[in-house]
């Protein structure tokens, strides 16, 4: 299973009962698997994005390397790079690309934050600096408008964790003063389309903004008090997990409904969704051979696709789309891309 294919697995099917474990089975019935060999293995510290099922970025602390055919080859297209940071990396399209990193002015005893920008699918790069800053994560919706969640640091030792707001490309950043990180332990800064988006903690405090950023407003889960992962379905609609048991919920009635397993959603397009479900000998943070699981209703009910398991780290996920998402295998050169059929574009 090591070259690229299609993995489609037909058995008879068996139906699941709504509020049932999920049923064993082996059909993926509205969802196609691709695995592919990547030329890259993917060590700590490398960041990933893709734009579609063919076009990515990829970042390590030496090098960022472009792929136009899902991975199978990776071309360096910025190699003159070191960072003292773990890097992060965005690709808006093919063209416009993002990453950033940090070095370490001795003669000033700080920490720079850098951002690379490119217009062109990497053939060319302008520089942006920051002073004591570190880009742990960015993200754009524009060519001009993007954010960044980043610790940003004092003279005296102190170590603030902010969310940036840029209207220039990445030149210059100012502080989203709209939100208060001061209890979020963020997970994702996470963008449905252009004007709907989320900042999501792991501790049941979120934010939600419907106008591109221009507003938020924070969203809590009560009951949240252990460390979980969300998956927002649209403005209102939602999962989360903790490992251990999993919910979906609406923020606009309060309700949440406990769901029978541990399932980590990656996915929805309509009533239709995929995800993971936790292994329940497996501890967070360690990676585990997980099954796939699907929903033809919304997550009501799931089917679980034996001969699928996945060694998935959990925040290592790129949903492109609404029904097309990308899973890396780590400490491997794998990566899967899973798509609800009749999606391709």
């Amino acid at each position: 299973m090591k070259k690229g294919f299609w993995i489609i697995l037909v058995v008879i099917f068996m139906g699941c009962e709504e509020g049932k474990a999920p049923r064993q089975t082996s059909l993926l019935r509205n969802w196609e698997v691709k695995e592919v060999l990547t030329s890259e293995y993917f060590l700590m510290g490398t960041e990933t994005h893709y734009v579609d099922e063919w076009v990515g970025y990829r970042v390590g602390t030496t090098a960022v390397y472009r792929t136009l055919d899902g991975g199978r080859k990776y071309t360096p297209v910025f190699e003159e790079f070191t960072s003292s940071n773990p890097p992060a990396i965005f690709a808006l399209d093919v063209n416009q690309v993002w990453f950033a990193g940090t070095r370490l002015d001795e003669e000033k005893e700080q920490v720079i934050g850098q951002i690379y920008r490119s217009s062109n699918g990497g053939e060319s790069w302008d520089l942006f600096e920051r002073e004591n800053t570190f880009f742990r994560q960015i993200s754009f919706i524009s060519s001009t408008v993007g954010f960044a969640y980043a610790i940003e640091f004092t003279g005296d030792g102190d170590e603030f964790y902010r969310i940036y707001r840029t209207s220039d490309g990445g030149a210059t950043w100012e502080i989203e003063t709209q939100l208060d990180l001061s209890r979020i332990n963020l997970f994702q800064i996470l963008w449905k389309d252009s004007e709907l988006g989320f900042i999501l903690g792991r501790h049941g405090v979120h934010y939600r903004t419907r106008d591109a950023g221009d507003t938020w407003e924070r969203l809590t889960i009560p009951d949240a008090s252990v460390e979980n992962y969300l998956y927002p379905v649209n403005a209102e609609d939602f999962f989360r997990t903790d490992f251990l048991e999993s919910y979906r919920g609406n923020w606009a009635s309060g309700n949440s409904e406990k769901q029978d397993e541990p399932v980590y959603v990656l996915t929805q397009s309509g009533e239709d969704v995929i995800g993971v479900l936790f292994q329940k000998d497996c501890e967070p943070f360690t990676t585990c051979d997980h099954f796939l699981v699907s929903s033809s209703d919304g997550g009501r009910s799931w089917e679980k696709h034996l001969g699928l398991p996945i060694d998935f780290y959990f925040d290592r996920s790129n949903e492109i789309k609404p029904g097309l998402v990308v899973v890396r295998e780590p400490n491997s050169a794998n990566v899967y891309f899973i798509q609800r059929k009749g999606s391709h574009d």
